[in-house]
């Protein structure tokens, strides 16, 4: 399988199969019910997340736009307050502040020695498991090398642990408030 670094050109191939892909996510589902306003809506939030990573060049795709991983490099962040303006405008207020109190908890498990993030990553649902997801971990694992001495990420499915506990990272904690799904922080650290 040929995996390329990602370019502008690729934006709205990645941002598409990511919102295929987290279609049935529980979290996702959770904030926004009607599959419609979910699929309209939640490709906006990807882009506030982990947008940043295309410029960055630390977003690599399957050749064939099937799979992608988006890391977001030390220093730079998701955009908070464009992911705050569409929440505000898109989930009930009683959603919106567990989203909050969410944020909160997921702040206070982040390392403060701002590691790099793995923001999104993401099979297209009709080719899923068959080692797409660990072929693109493996290739950025090699991209980003020694230079990452930390790598966090904030699994929202609880189905995904395993899958970056084999990557070496390991579970810090959960994340939950109210009725959403739990979310579970992990981190790896390269010695």
């Amino acid at each position: 399988m040929k995996i390329v670094t990602a370019t502008e050109a690729d934006r709205t191939i990645i941002f598409s199969m990511l919102a295929k892909s987290f279609a049935e996510d529980p979290y996702v589902s959770w904030l926004y019910p009607d599959k419609d306003l979910r699929m309209s809506i939640w490709p906006r939030v990807m882009e506030a997340i982990g947008g940043k990573a295309i410029g960055c060049r630390t977003t690599y795709m399957t050749a064939d736009g099937s799979g992608a991983i988006l890391w977001l490099p030390p220093g730079v962040e998701p955009d908070l307050e464009k992911k705050i303006q569409i929440f505000q405008a898109s989930i009930p207020p009683s959603r919106l502040e567990a989203v909050r109190e969410m944020d909160r908890q997921y702040f206070n498990l982040k390392p403060p020695s701002s590691p790099w993030v793995l923001s999104i990553i993401a099979v297209d649902p009709d080719h899923q498991q068959q080692g797409i997801g660990s072929a693109l971990m493996e290739y950025s694992l090699k991209q980003i090398g020694d230079q990452a001495k930390e790598l966090f990420v904030l699994s929202c499915n609880p189905r995904n642990i395993s899958f970056y506990q084999r990557s070496g990272f390991e579970l810090l904690g959960r994340i939950q408030a109210d009725d959403a799904p739990p979310m579970h922080p992990l981190l790896r650290i390269n010695h």
